[in-house]
């Protein structure tokens, strides 16, 4: 096992010689004919009816030997120094086509120093360039962020504004001011009583109701809950001829319709439905 693999590594070592491998390529280039035979032609060839005869009658000692090993020598010794006679002719040619671009440079109206200034300028400004417009995108975006966060605080701003003349409509007792339709539940049809009222600034104007002696109707107390929704007032009744401070009705009330329809009890106990007509 140690022998085949030494041969191997001997024939790998001989491969990758430059003169054995220039032989190798040199070889089939003289013996076209041996090469094409083998591999696309079928005996009979040209009166030879072996591959080995007609190999025979084919190679010469010059196609054979002398042929290949001269070209192999030629490209592994004169090659080099023709490689880089090649080098140093391109070599020369760049160096003289730069000395005249530059005396032709210095004959022109803008010298090559000159240019050379210009273009240095050229690029510091294009950079500058690149910097500005970064810092400008940068600034955009930080603008964007702004104006997005204005946008929010002026939402919240008009949410809470909002909320406050809510707040401020429903909590002055001019609210009230109009005609109202007041009906009281009962259990059954018979016992719903419905009473008109006429409010202004928390006086009670005119009612419907049969009463014997005149009496005078007030709203105190007034006040709107903003988180519950609920109205809360009292209404104090005062006669002429006697004054009775037991008299007063307490009403607590859920706001609908935009505070056009008021439902809720009298006195924790009667349900009661305030309608504005």
């Amino acid at each position: 096992m140690d022998k085949l693999s030494d041969f191997f590594k001997e024939l790998k070592e001989r491969a990758s010689n430059p003169l054995f491998f220039s032989f190798l390529i040199s070889w089939p280039i003289f013996n076209w004919k041996v090469v094409i035979a083998l591999l696309f032609e079928k005996l009979p060839l040209d009166g030879h009816n072996s591959y080995t005869s007609f190999i025979a009658k084919q190679v010469t000692t010059w196609s054979g030997l002398v042929g290949p090993v001269l070209v192999a020598l030629a490209y592994t010794f004169a090659f080099p120094f023709l490689r880089n006679i090649i080098f140093a002719f391109s070599t020369w040619i760049k160096s003289w086509g730069n000395a005249w671009n530059i005396r032709m440079s210095k004959e022109s109206s803008v010298s090559m120093h000159k240019y050379v200034e210009l273009r240095n300028t050229y690029e510091q400004r294009t950079k500058l360039l690149e910097v500005v417009i970064k810092q400008e995108s940068q600034h955009l975006q930080e603008n964007e962020g702004l104006r997005n966060q204005v946008l929010e605080a002026k939402n919240g701003y008009n949410e809470v504004l909002g909320t406050l003349q809510k707040w401020l409509l429903f909590n002055d007792i001019k609210f009230l001011d109009g005609t109202w339709e007041l009906t009281y539940s009962g259990n059954n049809e018979e016992n719903i009583r419905v009473t008109k009222l006429t409010i202004k600034t928390g006086n009670i104007l005119r009612s419907n109701a049969i009463d014997t002696l005149s009496e005078r109707r007030l709203i105190e107390g007034f006040c709107y809950n903003l988180s519950t929704n609920q109205m809360s007032f009292i209404i104090t009744i005062s006669m002429e001829k006697k004054f009775d401070p037991n008299s007063s009705f307490h009403y607590l009330l859920g706001m609908m319709d935009n505070g056009n329809l008021l439902t809720g009890l009298e006195n924790n106990h009667v349900p009661v439905e305030f309608r504005r007509i």
